[in-house]
């Protein structure tokens, strides 16, 4: 039992990790695009 839970634990922290990683990195190039886009005006 004390394995899968923390198999478990891991298993979502990661994937928490990487869905905010992704997030972060997705605001970062809207962010960009905007700037640029701004830019050209």
């Amino acid at each position: 039992m004390g394995k899968n839970l923390m198999g478990s634990v891991t298993a979502l922290t990661s994937s928490l990790i990487v869905c905010y990683e992704g997030w972060a990195i997705i605001k970062r190039i809207k962010k960009n695009r905007l700037e640029e886009l701004e830019d050209e005006e």
